[in-house]
């Protein structure tokens, strides 16, 4: 007995000395995910949706060795159910193993873009649109002392906000709303305030 009493601790250290650390291999990737941006954002990484989140603060975890995700801005809708053009669609982010911090913002790889909330301050029913060289990307009537957020675009030197009398579908006689006002947006969500206030 006194012999195979003496085994036993001998055995356990022999089984503690096999003891190995837990690694980084099991453990997820945790991101905090910052969406500055006016709109929710979508997340998918290897194919997988993580879900939709609205403006500020989300943390999300991904299985070990993700590196990169896309985000997606909600689509904006007319009235009538369509979709708003936007010139802000699908982007990607990468970040570190184990912890790390993506922050979203209207500044992609160096493109700022704009998302202009026209106010109708003329008190009669007017067409606006967003005008890029000259070009009316797309038109919207509002009426009377009514708001209108609109979706992300590019910001260039040659874009403005144009106000057209209403059932002209932006075309002849407008009153612009300058580059200056689009650039002096929100710093991060991009949201430049339109205040329409004279009529054509």
């Amino acid at each position: 007995m006194t012999r195979r009493l003496g085994r036993v601790p001998l055995l356990l250290l022999v089984l503690g000395g096999c003891y190995k650390a837990p690694t980084d291999a099991w453990q997820p990737v945790r991101v905090a995910i910052h969406n500055q941006l006016v709109s929710p954002v979508t997340v998918v990484s290897d194919g997988i949706t993580y879900g939709t989140f609205a403006p500020g603060w989300t943390t999300l975890t991904f299985p070990h060795g993700t590196t990169a995700l896309t985000w997606t801005p909600a689509t904006r809708i007319y009235s009538d159910s369509t979709p708003v053009p936007t010139d802000l669609t699908v982007q990607g982010a990468s970040f570190a193993a184990l912890t790390d911090t993506v922050v979203i913002t209207n500044v992609v790889s160096g493109q700022a873009y704009f998302t202009p909330l026209l106010y109708n301050l003329t008190g009669v029913t007017v067409d606006a649109a967003i005008v890029d060289n000259g070009a009316a990307r797309l038109c919207v009537e509002l009426t009377a002392t009514t708001s209108f957020q609109l979706a992300y675009y590019f910001l260039t030197p040659t874009v403005d906000v144009r106000v057209y009398r209403s059932g002209t579908s932006c075309t002849g006689t407008y009153v612009a709303v300058g580059h200056a006002a689009l650039a002096a947006y929100t710093a991060g969500s991009g949201l430049a305030l339109v205040n329409m206030s004279t009529a054509p």
